[in-house]
């Protein structure tokens, strides 16, 4: 996939990452191991073709310091979203990895199986949850399908 260029934001702050992997261990859930491969390539960028059949990706979150990062990074710090969407009361279930347009959110969701399906959450619908794709795998080939 294509990245718009300098939109990659280079390496991992592991502290951040950490957090999410311990949230998720606590649960006995763990992260999509070809999301966490993906994620150290391509930290926080913003793909050129992130159209696929239900909108487009306005960037991925990233894993960034979010005490040191500009605000124009921190807003897309996957703990700092996840933590927004805990206070408005979403169920823990869901992890975001992308942004979309007009506050709606590419996420796992765990649910009832602990094996994550791709989901869009909208912030003017807090419950409601589209699913669209098994993994992130399969995810990332209606990405490619549409360029």
């Amino acid at each position: 996939m294509k990245y718009i260029p300098n939109s990659l934001l280079g390496i991992v702050f592991e502290e951040e990452f950490d957090e999410l992997v311990d949230e998720l261990a606590e649960s006995g859930l763990k992260l999509d191991q070809t999301y966490v491969k993906y994620i150290r390539e391509y930290h926080g960028g913003i793909p050129v073709n992130g159209m696929f059949n239900w909108g487009s990706i306005e960037r991925f979150l990233n894993f960034s310091d979010s005490y040191k990062s500009s605000p124009a990074i921190k807003q897309f710090n996957i703990n700092v979203v996840k933590n927004w969407m805990t206070e408005a009361g979403v169920r823990k279930t869901l992890v975001p990895f992308a942004a979309m347009p007009h506050g709606a959110y590419l996420c796992f969701d765990y649910g009832s199986t602990g094996t994550p399906r791709i989901v869009i959450w909208n912030s003017e619908e807090h419950q409601q949850c589209d699913e669209i794709a098994i993994g992130f795998a399969e995810f990332l080939e209606m990405l490619e399908n549409q360029q």
